[in-house]
């Protein structure tokens, strides 16, 4: 049989005399054990004091009987949760079983011994895990020779999702960010508030709890952390990610002059008229001249009008003189 430590079990030694008679003489019979320091019997009561494996034998007349005492040899450690996901702060109770040789459990929790690998991220006690910050720790629980392990994730993410996965803004404008956790279990969670956030660039934009604020001109990387992961996202400010020039080829005689509009078209799909806030130029202005878009031929030949805004370029390709008018007769 096995028995926990300090156990006591009843045991029933049976005399079968001549006549066919029976009777319990356990309380009567001499007693011995082969390791009293695990096992021994006591007025027919076996009692468990260590760890180990002994045999008990009954003496009784001239008869005797032995029984195998196993005192705390498990088969086998069980855990209700091999892999425990806790948020921080929160608190979890383990239960530990034995299995015997026999095959009987037992509910031995607070019996063993607990252990952490990083008492700092999960602390444990007879089983009770409480979760102090975000990582990762291993529960070692350790009774006789058998030892099972848990591993416990706290607030550990998968992944960071941000609401935006670009933004463009206005010099003095603001945007708030949201950032959601994917943890490791697959739950969600808003950590906007919890999340450490950073910009590569505070001069062109900066960020506190997720709320952007644009200053001037140029490109930011703003970084959001949390739960060891890490999710960026690009900020342009005053910068579209293309302009485009309407029209992108012109045709002009001597003297004339012909209108091209600038459009900036933002990563957000806004778009907007800057053709009175571009830097124009010509690539020859002797043969054409340019003025906030309006493009005037001076003489024969072909010149690239060049308009810049917001770190983008577009050109126009500008012909003057080179086609002569027909009419039909």
């Amino acid at each position: 049989m096995s028995l926990l430590l300090n156990d006591t079990f009843p045991i029933t030694l049976t005399a079968t005399y001549p006549d066919g008679t029976t009777r319990n003489v356990a309380a009567e019979a001499e007693w011995t054990s082969s390791d009293p320091d695990v096992a021994d019997v006591i007025e027919g009561v076996i009692h468990a004091y260590g760890a180990g494996a002994a045999t008990l034998t009954a003496s009784y007349g001239t008869k005797t009987a032995t029984i195998e005492v196993d005192v705390d040899k498990t088969r086998k450690l069980t855990v209700n949760e091999q892999n425990v996901f806790m948020k921080t702060d929160e608190s979890r109770q383990l239960t530990l079983t034995a299995t015997y040789p026999d095959g009987r459990t037992a509910d031995i929790t607070s019996a063993a011994e607990w252990s952490s690998s990083d008492e700092d991220v999960v602390s444990v006690t007879k089983g009770l895990l409480d979760a102090l910050k975000p990582g990762t720790a291993v529960i070692t629980a350790k009774y006789g020779t058998k030892s099972v392990k848990i591993t416990v994730d706290v607030d550990t993410t998968r992944f960071l999702m941000l609401s935006e996965d670009a933004l463009t803004l206005k010099a003095n404008e603001t945007k708030d960010i949201a950032l959601q956790a994917v943890y490791v279990d697959g739950s969600t969670e808003d950590v906007t508030a919890k999340a450490k956030w950073s910009s590569n660039r505070d001069d062109v934009a900066y960020v506190l709890n997720g709320r952007v604020y644009a200053n001037k001109t140029g490109s930011a990387i703003i970084t959001a952390s949390y739960g060891g992961k890490q999710v960026t996202l690009t900020v342009d400010v005053d910068i579209p990610r293309r302009l485009q020039a309407n029209p992108n080829a012109v045709s002009l005689e001597i003297g004339e002059t012909a209108n091209i509009q600038l459009l900036a078209i933002y990563a957000s799909g806004q778009e907007e008229l800057v053709t009175d806030k571009a830097e124009w130029a010509t690539s020859s202005a002797e043969v054409a001249d340019v003025d906030k878009g309006v493009v005037t031929g001076i003489d024969s030949g072909s010149a690239v009008i060049t308009a810049k805004y917001g770190g983008r370029t577009a050109t126009v390709k500008v012909g003057v003189g080179l086609v002569k008018n027909s009419r039909p007769t």
